[in-house]
């Protein structure tokens, strides 16, 4: 199988020659460590570490402007504020919408915008039709929680002021359709929403606030993708299995990263919702990948493989991604287990 082919069998539920790997994200730091250089532009430094070490998936994020309101402080299009941490990581401090005159006035970004899919258009120049991209997305929960300003206060506003948060919802989702579109007339092969709806205790919301808020949201960006032919992976960090069935009823194709510190056991999941959905994780990232030993992380990814790849539906990825912590040795433990275990059929 090409690679491209192996990652959509495996995320449509079906079983291809070997269980394939896709990251979310693979930080600079590990990129740098393992070509043995820091590239210069960090996507062509993704695209060299993708075709190094075989990975048969990649991940498009779309391309935003950003105005600097100072020196630790960014704007983006939609007007929402961000922090700047020490490893350039944006921390989103403050929004433009705190009422419905606000979001009246709302202009948002135009999904459309030539540079929009930038990495995307590079991505497909160079592999072609050889890896399996996704683009990433949000649904109906993170980038409105940003426009208000913070999760506090829209929470607060499904009780206080629904119609406001509805209507926050209602912009975003038409921009993300509109992106989804886009990106699957440039050749995307399916789509990862990153909206973390859980914490490692548990959900953010109740299941009845999600099916009144963001399930119908969810719904209609899962549809968009079918629509336009993607597969749709639903991405939530932190403990989310009293959302799953409500996931499951939007149409999701697959769910990642079921993370094992919140819980998140990928061979509870494969025996309940294996046949309904693939799985796509679930090495351990917040203490395995970055303090075990490498023999540790090839333990693992065995566990793992004899969890949840057998029957097909299995894409073997990290817990969430290869983040700057990650030690390089472990990641490339990782893929050399994948190798060795991987291959079907899978006992």
């Amino acid at each position: 199988m090409r690679d491209k082919e192996r990652v959509l069998t495996a995320l449509s539920g079906g079983e291809p020659d070997r269980v394939p790997t896709w990251e979310l994200i693979i930080n600079e730091p590990v990129i740098g460590a393992i070509l043995g250089k820091q590239p210069r532009n960090k996507l062509k430094g993704y695209i060299e570490l993708v075709e190094k070490l075989g990975i048969e998936g990649l991940t498009a994020v779309e391309s935003i402007n950003y105005r600097k309101v100072d020196e630790n402080l960014l704007e983006d299009e939609w007007g929402i504020r961000y922090k700047v941490g020490e490893r350039g990581e944006k921390f989103p401090i403050a929004g433009p919408v705190e009422d419905m005159a606000d979001l009246k006035e709302l202009t948002p970004p135009d999904p459309e915008a030539d540079y929009r899919w930038s990495e995307l258009r590079e991505m497909k120049q160079y592999f072609g039709d050889d890896k399996a991209i996704a683009v990433c997305i949000h649904d109906a929960f993170e980038y409105p929680w940003f426009l208000r300003g913070g999760m506090d206060d829209f929470l607060l506003d499904t009780y206080r002021n629904p119609e406001l948060v509805k209507g926050i919802i209602e912009t975003v989702l038409e921009y993300n359709v509109a992106l989804i579109e886009e990106a699957a007339a440039l050749g995307a092969d399916f789509v990862c929403s990153g909206d973390d709806y859980a914490y490692k205790s548990g959900p953010l919301i109740s299941p009845e606030q999600f099916a009144e808020f963001f399930q119908p949201g969810l719904r209609r960006v899962v549809q968009a993708a079918h629509e336009n032919g993607l597969l749709f992976l639903k991405h939530s960090d932190g403990d989310v299995r009293p959302l799953l069935d409500r996931f499951l009823e939007a149409g999701i194709d697959a769910l990642c990263p079921l993370e094992p510190a919140a819980g998140m056991d990928i061979g509870e999941i494969k025996r309940k919702y294996g046949k309904r959905i693939a799985l796509v994780g679930n090495v351990d990232c917040t203490d395995l990948l970055i303090n075990g030993t490498e023999l540790e992380v090839k333990n693992s990814v065995k566990q793992c493989i004899s969890s949840a790849s057998p029957g097909g539906g299995h894409v073997l990825s990290s817990s969430n991604s290869i983040h700057h912590d990650v030690d390089p040795d472990n990641y490339l433990a990782m893929l050399s287990a994948l190798r060795q275990f991987g291959e079907y059929p899978i006992e």
